[in-house]
């Protein structure tokens, strides 16, 4: 059935996507004729004046004339299990041996420098909650608002405390057995509004709906059909009215992902840190199958070189009962 698209949907659409106000009744009129949310979000998005102003901000990111890309992000449950066993001893291993610095990834916070450096790692974490409520403000939400979030890829629980916080309950999880271990002592003293769980396959550590969904320098690492699978649950869960958070690159110049080809090449024993793509396409996919919708699509430089890599970062709703809004106005 055909979605309609109010005068205020497209009001909305203008100011997230173009940063200004529709020039006349008429153009309001214009983007209430298309048939749904999606082919209004790609017409906008297609738009001369969306690419320009993005270029402007990002004129090294931004290249129409880019090249496509293949990548593989469905594959079958045989597939997805060696994916996720190769992903789970890589990090569990990474945790063992390199645990701050496979987090954030400067050497400063290697082990042998890690004791003159510690604060400062955890500390960081405050931005990153920041971050995360500045968006909501801008959104018009409040932290109250948002009864359960759900951290995705806690690590050492850097930014968990902070969250905790802020939001009445937190759950977090991590695929790594040795960041996990790390995260519980972290959090053994603090608050009691916490649970960490396993990201075990199958359910990824999340077993029950939230309201808040929050992933940031996680995704990356792993391959295109897991960051889909994780994405897909992720999205399945979040409550009706609910935000989803989250970073990932959505492109990178010469990129190319072969569930088999890079299987293949695997050496005996964990790998390294890897980074990975899934494309805008396919989270938007994803998104609609699971009864969501864009709100923001922002870039900004955590995959790599701009030019190179493009990180977006995204936040999603939940289509269904809205959670009540922030009094005042959004911006």
């Amino acid at each position: 059935m055909p979605q309609e698209i109010t005068p205020e949907v497209a009001r909305l659409a203008y100011l997230l996507l173009l940063g200004r106000e529709p020039e006349s009744a008429r153009a309001v009129a214009s983007a209430c004729g298309y048939t749904s949310l999606a082919a209004l979000r790609a017409a906008f998005l297609g738009s001369n004046e969306f690419r320009s102003k993005l270029k402007q901000q990002h004129p090294a990111i931004v290249e129409p004339a880019a090249p496509p890309i293949e990548v593989e992000w469905q594959v079958d449950a045989t597939t997805a299990a060696a994916l996720l066993a190769h992903i789970g001893a890589t990090w569990t291993r990474l945790g063992t041996e390199r645990p701050h610095w496979s987090v954030l990834g400067a050497e400063h916070y290697l082990p042998e420098r890690i004791a003159a450096t510690g604060e400062q790692f955890f500390q960081s974490g405050r931005a990153d909650r920041d971050k995360l409520l500045a968006v909501l403000r801008r959104l018009g939400h409040a932290p109250g608002e948002f009864p359960v979030l759900f951290e995705f890829g806690c690590g050492l629980a850097r930014v968990t405390p902070f969250l905790a916080e802020s939001f009445a309950r937190v759950v977090a999880c991590d695929i790594s057995a040795s960041h996990l271990a790390l995260a519980r002592e972290r959090m053994a003293a603090g608050p009691a509004n916490v649970t960490l769980h396993a990201a075990t396959p199958g359910d990824f550590g999340m077993a029950e709906g939230f309201d808040l969904w929050l992933s940031h320098l996680v995704l990356q690492h792993n391959p295109p059909p897991v960051m889909a699978m994780v994405l897909r649950r992720a999205l399945s869960l979040l409550n009706p009215g609910g935000i989803a958070h989250f970073q990932l690159p959505t492109y990178a110049r010469g990129y190319r992902f072969s569930a088999a080809d890079y299987l293949a090449g695997l050496k005996p024993g964990a790998g390294e840190i890897e980074m990975h793509v899934l494309p805008q396409p396919v989270i938007f996919e994803i998104a609609a199958q699971c009864g969501c919708e864009p709100l923001e699509v922002w870039h900004d430089h955590s995959a790599g070189a701009p030019g190179v890599w493009v990180s977006s970062v995204v936040t999603l709703r939940k289509r269904g009962h809205s959670l009540p809004r922030q009094a005042g106005r959004v911006g």
